[in-house]
């Protein structure tokens, strides 16, 4: 009994930070497209793979680059060949003519993007689909360090928008251990409630609206929020339990930064286990 009751608070705790990591998920998602931010550190990646900004401009204006970007925007995405294709018809035009010489010194110009297509170019002895695949792994091994860029970029505005809902929210992880832990009632509708979320949502890939999270935190009942029953703003009165609010909020927002299929796949595991339990005391019982 004082097993499962330890796991079900458990359960409801994280259930608790994969909504809001939900909710900062879809604000991050929100931000980044207001603000084009993909679209920004993959044409800056681009700017300095290319190392001169007047090739950078000829490759954005190029038509198979310029066609991808919309409402005059530069494109999120690029596919390595497209890439690859658009490069060489910019820096190397001399390795799509007739002529069976195809050295990287007689093609390329003589300025740094050509000192670093040249290997690349060479070593495809003329292949025209070696050379593009050249310049596709050249491109990804750069987009990997983007992806580093985006993905710490990524890490802090999560954790500001973590900081934000909880606060906000007063999602204080010391408090919701407190009340799940003193309240069966309450325990047992929210480990429902994250039960029926996980049957509803077998992945952690599926997408799900802001305001179906919001409601989903509100129907939870836990002592979410700084007003207290009586409508009046409630707030710690004695330094001992401000240090325990702040320590309980931290910790609240530190865990939503975490992100969401982290949590999805924590509360499957605790499901997985409350199940097995269970199993082992109905063979007991028996």
């Amino acid at each position: 009994m004082f097993g499962s009751q330890i796991l079900e608070v458990a359960i409801g705790i994280v259930f608790v930070y994969l909504l809001l990591s939900l909710i900062c998920s879809a604000l991050n998602e929100w931000i980044a497209q207001a603000t084009n931010t993909r679209a920004d550190m993959l044409e800056e990646g681009i700017r300095r793979l290319l190392l001169d900004p007047s090739y950078a401009e000829k490759f954005f204006a190029h038509p198979l680059i310029k066609g991808l970007a919309t409402h005059g925007k530069q494109p999120d995405w690029i596919t390595p060949r497209t890439f690859a294709l658009a490069v060489l018809d910019m820096a190397a035009p001399g390795f799509l003519a007739p002529d069976k010489d195809k050295s990287s010194q007689k093609i390329l110009p003589d300025d740094n993007l050509g000192k670093v297509l040249s290997p690349l170019i060479s070593h495809a002895q003329g292949d025209f689909n070696l050379a593009v695949k050249n310049l596709e792994n050249w491109f990804n091994e750069a987009m990997e360090h983007v992806t580093q860029w985006y993905k710490q970029r990524v890490r802090v505005i999560l954790f500001l928008l973590a900081m934000g809902a909880t606060v906000f929210l007063n999602a204080d992880t010391i408090a919701m251990v407190q009340s799940l832990w003193s309240n069966e009632a309450l325990r047992t509708s929210v480990v429902a409630a994250a039960e029926e979320y996980v049957k509803q949502n077998p992945n952690a890939n599926g997408q799900t609206a802001l305001d179906e999270i919001e409601n989903r935190v509100q129907g939870l009942h836990l002592p979410l929020g700084w007003l207290a029953p009586s409508g009046q703003l409630e707030f710690p009165n004695d330094p001992v339990r401000w240090f325990a609010k702040i320590i309980g909020l931290l910790f609240t927002a530190f865990a939503a930064s975490m992100g969401a299929p982290f949590w999805f796949d924590v509360l499957n595991k605790l499901f997985g286990l409350r199940s097995s339990i269970r199993a082992k005391q109905t063979e007991k019982t028996s």
